[in-house]
C-alpha cells in the first residue's frame, strides 16, 4: 500500500496534515476536545523533545514529549515518533498536529503519533 496521497504526494498521517503554501506563518494543533489552536513562527521561543517522563509511574503513556514554548503559550505534545514534528518545526514548515484516542497509536507503528496536547498559558 502506498502511504501518500495522491494529489499532493505528501505522506499521509492521521496525526499530520501539512500545509504546502510558503512561507508557513503558523503551525496549528488540536487537542481531543476538537479546539483548534494556531500559533505564529513568530511567537516560538524554543522546543525540546524528550523522553516523557511520566512513563516512569504509568508504562502505558506515551514514550515522548515535545514542549513547545511561545510568548503567551506553552504547548505539550505527547506521543510516539515526534521527530516528524520536530523536523516541521525545525524547517519553518505549515502544518497541523492532532491527537487521536491512544487506542489507535499501534495502527501504523512506525509513524508518527499523537496522543495527547495540552495548551497552557504561559505561567501555568
Amino acid at each position: 500500500m502506498n502511504n501518500t496521497d495522491s494529489q499532493s504526494s505528501t505522506p499521509v498521517n492521521p496525526c499530520l496534515q501539512w500545509h504546502l503554501e510558503t512561507p508557513a506563518f503558523f503551525l496549528e494543533c488540536v487537542p481531543l476536545n476538537g479546539r483548534v489552536y494556531g500559533f505564529p513562527y513568530s511567537h516560538l521561543l524554543n522546543y525540546r523533545l524528550e523522553p516523557n517522563p511520566d512513563i516512569e509511574h504509568a508504562p502505558d503513556a506515551p514514550p515522548e514529549r515535545l514542549g513547545l514554548w511561545f510568548s503567551t503559550h506553552q504547548v505539550v505534545i505527547l506521543g510516539w515518533h515526534l521527530q516528524s514534528i520536530r523536523a516541521c518545526i525545525r524547517h519553518a514548515q505549515g502544518f497541523t498536529v492532532k491527537a487521536l484516542d491512544s487506542r489507535y497509536a499501534n495502527l501504523q507503528p512506525k509513524e508518527c503519533f499523537v496522543s495527547d496536547i495540552a495548551v497552557l498559558t504561559a505561567g501555568e
